[in-house]
């Protein structure tokens, strides 16, 4: 049909980290959907979970977290930790998280924050100080060999705190 009007290709890309991996792809018509369609996930529906972090796609923007698991178990470590450890030492511990900080990422770390100074100032200690969070981003290339940072506790199994 001269008149109709052509789609573009489906553009399918595979992006792998160790052993986990992702197949990307555009819309429109190609066997990959019919032959792996009870695999398929979409992101703007399910977020991607990859260590420790949700990846989601909204509005033509990609939208980056804490997973809620994740996050609920390190607000829980934290909360454990308020009443017993020195504002110095929970600002270290919270200033060694593996999270870029991300918009959303900011708004749950600070919210980890908030219940943690409210825990302590229950229990008669001073607050931990926002500066213990860093709130610019690094920048990261892919492709070039990162440097593995120091694990905290916190960290648990979700990633290793490299780039």
């Amino acid at each position: 049909m001269a008149g109709a009007p052509q789609r573009p290709p489906v553009a399918l890309q595979y992006l792998r980290f160790g052993r986990f991996f992702i197949l990307l792809a555009t819309h429109g018509t190609h066997p990959f959907f019919e032959e792996e369609a009870s695999s398929i996930r979409d992101a703007r529906k399910t977020p991607i979970r990859f260590r420790g972090y949700a990846i989601s796609y909204s509005n033509g923007h990609p939208h980056v977290r804490i997973e809620q698991e994740e996050y609920k178990r390190l607000k829980a470590y934290f909360l454990e930790l308020a009443p017993h450890r020195s504002a110095e030492r929970l600002g270290s511990e919270l200033a060694r998280l593996p999270f870029e900080p991300y918009a959303p990422i900011r708004g749950q770390l600070l919210a980890v924050l908030r219940a943690v100074n409210r825990e302590r100032k229950r229990a008669g200690f001073e607050p931990v100080p926002k500066s213990c969070f860093r709130f610019v981003r690094r920048v990261c290339r892919p492709f070039e060999p990162s440097v593995p940072m120091e694990k905290s506790p916190a960290m648990g199994e979700s990633g290793d705190g490299r780039c």
